[in-house]
């Protein structure tokens, strides 16, 4: 932008999207100058002020797990990160769930805040007490709290799962 002359809180907007799974960092020079209005050219070489704003990506996840159980099996879920490489903030995730009914797991209440990852970083325990074969279905959607109080990076990439209970 070029021979701008608005001020205050917000006078100028950039809508920035980071389409990358890592940080990435877009620098703003700001440089005065001084327009006389007579005609001569304008007072330049003024102080500029740099600005280095960090955009973070859109919280990505990895989820896998066996999709078959048997009535009384755990499901073991193996969460990857795909945002660890230069992500600021704390990175997490949520875990929702669907129980059909006749199959009870530990996650009725859903998962918040989750930060664990790896195999078998997490295990519901389900029991399936019908006759047929039900589906369970996990929603996992990470998002990344950036500690800067303005409020998260969400609108994470959700990964649905459905696992069948025999």
């Amino acid at each position: 932008l070029t021979d701008q002359t608005v001020t205050g809180i917000a006078a100028l907007t950039d809508d920035l999207t980071n389409t990358t799974n890592d940080v990435q960092t877009v620098t703003y020079t700001f440089t005065p100058k001084i327009n006389q209005g007579d005609g001569d050219p304008d007072c330049e070489g003024g102080v500029p002020v740099v600005i280095d704003v960090e955009i973070n990506p859109r919280p990505r996840i990895d989820v896998l797990t066996d999709l078959i159980l048997c009535y009384d099996d755990d499901a073991v879920f193996d969460v990857t990160n795909l945002n660890t490489v230069n992500a600021i903030g704390q990175w997490r995730y949520d875990v929702s769930v669907t129980y059909p009914i006749g199959v009870t797991g530990d996650w009725a209440a859903g998962l918040t805040d989750q930060t664990v990852t790896g195999i078998g970083a997490l295990t519901d325990d389900l029991t399936n007490t019908t006759n047929d074969v039900q589906t369970v279905q996990y929603t996992f959607t990470p998002h990344i709290d950036p500690g800067d109080g303005d409020g998260e990076c969400a609108d994470g990439v959700p990964v649905v799962i459905n696992v069948e209970i025999n």
